[in-house]
């Protein structure tokens, strides 16, 4: 991550017009190995005048007609306190899905099942017999996940992946599969989902 990769994803959280949101930057604490991202990281003062600094960007003063904006970091303006989110997404979440929400769920997992066993099969030597596509998946799995996709808008757990495991690519691509089915067959699961939209800069 690097402090131009950063300022370009918090760009894209919150561009319509009076929309104001918040961008968490988590790290861990091992110095960042960018330097300018690590200052924006560690300042005490404005992030905002690290981010000028940085980019060439002019400052007000008295020589030009630019306006201060004390709503630019979280040190200029704190983040009033929030009510936790878990319940709402606790709600959407644990709602019973129809009968049509899993059968579609099925087919949408039998689906990704089929383009990840010949991803799989692709990298394997030419001649060799690629993975079984239980190895994926097996079929009594998909049943389960299906009949539990509904929980699949819950950050907090992956138990609705009923045992399940698989790299982490595989889960995230069967996580936005889900989602992207739930959103369809939910209004209010889209709601929740752009709710944890936002922009502010945030260490």
């Amino acid at each position: 991550m690097t402090i131009s990769c950063l300022v370009q994803r918090l760009g894209r959280a919150a561009r319509k017009a009076g929309t104001v949101g918040v961008g968490i930057l988590l790290t861990s604490s091992r110095k960042a190995k960018d330097p300018v991202l690590n200052d924006f990281i560690n300042t005490k003062g404005c992030r905002r005048q690290v981010l000028n600094s940085y980019f060439g960007n002019p400052t007000p003063s008295a020589n030009n007609n630019l306006r201060e904006n004390m709503d630019c970091c979280d040190f200029c303006q704190p983040i009033p306190p929030r009510p936790p989110a878990p319940a709402l997404l606790q709600d959407v979440a644990t709602a019973t899905p129809t009968k049509e929400h899993i059968a579609c769920a099925e087919i949408a997992i039998k689906t990704w099942r089929e383009k990840t066993f010949e991803r799989i099969s692709l990298k394997r030597p030419r001649g060799s017999l690629g993975p079984a596509r239980s190895r994926v998946m097996m079929d009594d799995m998909v049943d389960k996940i299906a009949k539990n996709c509904n929980n699949c808008l819950n950050p907090f757990s992956k138990n609705w992946l009923c045992g399940w495991r698989g790299g982490l690519k595989d889960e995230a691509e069967l996580t936005n599969v889900l989602v992207r089915l739930k959103i369809q067959f939910s209004p209010t699961a889209m709601e929740t989902l752009d709710s944890k939209s936002g922009s502010k800069s945030v260490a």
